[in-house]
């Protein structure tokens, strides 16, 4: 480069015509001066430090872009939404302490137990597509299938899985939950078909 472009003496107005040069060239945010790396106002024409005029073309964009990258890499490395064993047996014994007290509470009627406690998966799955919605948590439909149909499998895996909403999961967000879905409708009417429908 030559000494007529590092130089404000060598503008024709001096530093003046300097500082306004075109800004086409020149980021919209702080920068480092391509001569001595000096951070500089984004308006900054000529380096407080080297007194040299800067050229757009000497710029290095190269660690702003950097920096601008990080949060698509930051996003990309959240860990998925797993499986939580310890909040499947919290529920799994949870489940089992209200389906004996109210098995003991009717006379150990089976039949009345299974009544009273077939509104929980509906329940669950309605909350679950609400919670979802207001979380932002990806695929809230899908996972209030999955409580629906498979409640003590989804519904503690959605518990679990509300804390981290940014987290991806992509078992039940992707094609697996709908074969699992396919899964158990098919378990179900083949059950229907062989027991018939007014049997236990």
């Amino acid at each position: 480069m030559s000494d007529q472009t590092n130089h404000p003496e060598s503008f024709p107005g001096g530093r003046a015509d300097a500082a306004s040069a075109p800004d086409s060239g020149f980021p919209k945010e702080p920068f480092e001066c391509p001569y001595c790396g000096q951070m500089l106002a984004a308006a900054c024409r000529v380096c407080v430090a080297c007194k040299r005029a800067i050229n757009s073309g000497d710029i290095r964009f190269s660690q702003p872009a950097k920096g601008a990258d990080q949060p698509q890499e930051a996003a990309g490395a959240i860990a998925p939404a797993r499986f939580s064993w310890p909040i499947f047996f919290t529920v799994f014994a949870a489940a089992f302490l209200v389906a004996a007290i109210i098995f003991l509470a009717s006379g150990q009627d089976r039949e009345k137990t299974q009544l009273l406690l077939s509104p929980i998966p509906l329940i669950s799955a309605l909350w679950v597509i609400f919670d979802g919605n207001r979380n932002h948590v990806s695929k809230p439909l899908r996972w209030g299938l999955g409580a629906l149909f498979l409640w003590i499998v989804f519904f503690p895996w959605y518990l679990a899985r509300r804390r981290t909403p940014a987290a991806p999961c992509p078992f039940v967000e992707g094609r697996g939950m709908l074969l699992v879905l396919l899964l158990v409708l098919a378990v179900n009417l083949v059950y229907m078909l062989i027991v018939g429908p007014g049997k236990p």
